[in-house]
């Protein structure tokens, strides 16, 4: 990762919304979706996801519909996100 998607990423982690980053970095919102998706955060239309805090939490024993509840998302978004990152794992194969 390059300094600058870094440094997003990191302000993202520490709590800042998209739009404080934008206007302390002054950068253009498209540069700051597209750093987190590099980070690992999948942003969305609504709301932002940290896909690693879900897989952690999916590894720590939680079930889908409790990570959803904890994060404040749809069911259905924690199982893309788990089922994304299962991909991944299986080199891309279904």
């Amino acid at each position: 990762m390059d300094q600058q998607t870094e440094k997003i990423v990191q302000l993202y982690r520490e709590g800042a919304k998209t739009k404080d980053i934008v206007a302390r970095l002054g950068l253009n919102p498209s540069t700051i979706y597209r750093a987190l998706r590099k980070g690992g955060i999948t942003p969305s239309r609504r709301k932002i996801v940290d896909e690693e805090r879900v897989q952690r939490l999916f590894a720590s024993g939680h079930r889908p519909a409790e990570i959803a509840e904890m994060m404040g998302l749809a069911r259905s978004t924690v199982y893309a996100v788990l089922s994304r990152q299962r991909a991944r794992t299986r080199g891309g194969s279904g």
